[in-house]
């Protein structure tokens, strides 16, 4: 199986813009457990926690489908503020964790480190505190490591296709 990368914005779009259309179409590759009813039967719910690095990229994404599916991206302003109420953070197809967070990951991965939720940051040591995604910049291009040791820890499965464009694998 091949995989294709689209570009969900038109011209010549940012950084933040192709780091979204990037985890858009990663997504099209992952395979949620099918019988998950904590998360909605009609949509691919994204969570942004914290403080926004991706300008308006997001909106763009509530236009798109995934899998047939109708992608919903909700921000969540900080960590702070749903401490009391952290399984929120379960509800969610993927969730995306900002620089801003970067303090408080290793307790939003042990919330959502069993809820089948994509977890993804751009933080240097984030897939070693049991993330599974990280994208970064590499010799002026985007590139992403998988953690599928936590990735099979959610349940998830990621295509082979992903696995070979990731520059690095964490597994076993």
């Amino acid at each position: 199986m091949s995989m294709t990368i689209s570009l969900v914005y038109a011209g010549n779009p940012s950084v933040s813009e192709l780091k979204v259309s990037i985890i858009y179409n990663l997504a099209k590759y992952i395979q949620w457990p099918e019988n998950n009813t904590a998360k909605s039967e009609n949509t691919i719910q994204i969570g942004v926690l914290g403080e926004n690095i991706y300008d308006d990229s997001w909106k763009k994404l509530e236009s798109k489908n995934i899998k047939g599916l109708k992608v919903s991206v909700e921000m969540i302003k900080d960590f702070t503020g749903i401490e009391n109420n952290k399984d929120t953070l379960k509800k969610y197809h993927i969730l995306v964790i900002c620089p801003s967070e970067e303090k408080h990951e290793g307790k939003v991965i042990e919330v959502v480190k069993d809820a089948d939720v994509l977890t993804v940051s751009e933080t240097v040591n984030f897939l070693e505190k049991g993330s599974i995604l990280r994208l970064y910049l590499a010799d002026n291009k985007i590139a992403f490591d998988i953690n599928l040791i936590s990735a099979q820890q959610a349940r998830l499965k990621i295509n082979t296709s992903v696995l070979k464009l990731a520059k690095r694998v964490i597994q076993k």
